[in-house]
């Protein structure tokens, strides 16, 4: 068993997890998931998918054992599970509503920075189609925290689009790397070792 799967419980007859700076407590697996199905339940809203689940567990897991540490240290994390269609949302073109809003504070400095996360598979689409709007939208997070007003409240935004398809899998990535990706595309490999960068402040 993994370190994480020691440290990570997610409670029954309920498949829940209790953050204890996220808004909605606990926050609940997909009833209908072959791991944790329940019987004859349904929950409001969706339950977590196995790739959404996952990525809590890896922040959860990381913050706890080094918050303490450089370059963490003196910021606060705060989580919070986005409401599709009627949570916080970007409308280039269609309604885009990612995933999580990750709020990390740096408190001696007072900054803020707002971090979108998207889960999201890349197999259908790619870098194409309705992904290259959810990608514009991420791009554009930049430009607005570079205004005057954002640097004078202290206040800043970025996101990504975490996935665990393959490299080789993704429509239109041919010769580019992860670094490429994440650099240019704002698409980033959902494992264990990009939980850093996650929790990072700019």
């Amino acid at each position: 068993m993994s370190e994480l799967q020691k440290t990570v419980r997610w409670h029954t007859p309920l498949p829940g997890l209790h953050i204890e700076r996220h808004l909605y407590s606990p926050l609940l697996l997909d009833p209908k998931d072959k791991a944790s199905a329940v019987a004859e339940l349904a929950v409001s809203p969706p339950g977590l998918s196995k790739n959404e689940s996952d990525l809590l567990e890896r922040l959860w897991h990381f913050w706890e054992t080094k918050r303490n540490d450089e370059p963490f240290k003196g910021v606060e994390i705060f989580l919070l599970r986005n409401q599709a269609k009627t949570g916080v949302g970007f409308f280039k073109q269609s309604g885009f509503y990612p995933d999580f809003l990750l709020w990390l504070r740096h408190k001696p400095s007072g900054r803020v920075h707002l971090r979108f996360l998207e889960s999201h598979g890349m197999h259908h689409g790619g870098l194409f189609l309705k992904n290259s709007t959810k990608i514009d939208c991420l791009k554009g997070l930049e430009a607005i925290s570079a205004r005057k007003d954002f640097a004078k409240a202290k206040f800043s935004m970025d996101g990504f689009i975490l996935t665990t398809t393959p490299l080789n899998d993704i429509p239109g990535a041919d010769g580019k790397t992860w670094d490429d990706l994440t650099r240019d595309y704002h698409v980033m490999e959902q494992t264990v070792k990009n939980v850093t960068p996650l929790l990072v402040m700019p």
